[in-house]
C-alpha cells in the first residue's frame, strides 16, 4: 500500500517530512507556488546546483537541463519526472525560490467571473 506522503526510492519508502527537511508549508516568500507555476533555475541556482544533494539537487539539475534545451517546466512536471509527491515538490520548490535558487517564470492568474461566463457560453453553444 502506498500513501500520499511516501515517495518510492528503490525498494524503500521515504517520508515527505524527510524529503522537505521537516517543512510542511510552502515558505514565507512573496510568490505563491502552485502545481501550474512555471519555474527555472536562477543564475545562483546554476552555480549552486552541483553542490546540492538529494531532491533539491535533482530538481535543479532537471530544470537546468530543461532550460538548456529551451524548455520551461511546471512544478507538476518536476514532480512527475522525479517521482516525488506533489505537495513535497511544491514545498521544495518554494524553499528553492526563497533561497534564490529558482526563478518563477510565470504563474497562473485567477479568472474573472465574466471570463468564466464567456467559457460557459462557448461550451453551451457547442
Amino acid at each position: 500500500m502506498r500513501f500520499e506522503d511516501e515517495a518510492p526510492v528503490g525498494n524503500e519508502v521515504v517520508r515527505s517530512f524527510l524529503v522537505t527537511g521537516g517543512k510542511a508549508s510552502t515558505g514565507g516568500g512573496d510568490e505563491e507556488v502552485s502545481l501550474e507555476t512555471l519555474i527555472g533555475p536562477s543564475q545562483l541556482g546554476r552555480v549552486e546546483q552541483p553542490e546540492l544533494k538529494f531532491e533539491r539537487g535533482q530538481i535543479l539539475s532537471l530544470l537546468v537541463e530543461a532550460q538548456d534545451q529551451g524548455n520551461e517546466m511546471s512544478v507538476a512536471e518536476v514532480s512527475a519526472h522525479l517521482g516525488l509527491p506533489m505537495l513535497s515538490t511544491v514545498t521544495l520548490v518554494a524553499q528553492l525560490i526563497d533561497d534564490g535558487l529558482l526563478d518563477v517564470e510565470s504563474t497562473t492568474t485567477t479568472m474573472d467571473l465574466d471570463d468564466l461566463q464567456l467559457i460557459r457560453d462557448a461550451i453551451a453553444s457547442l
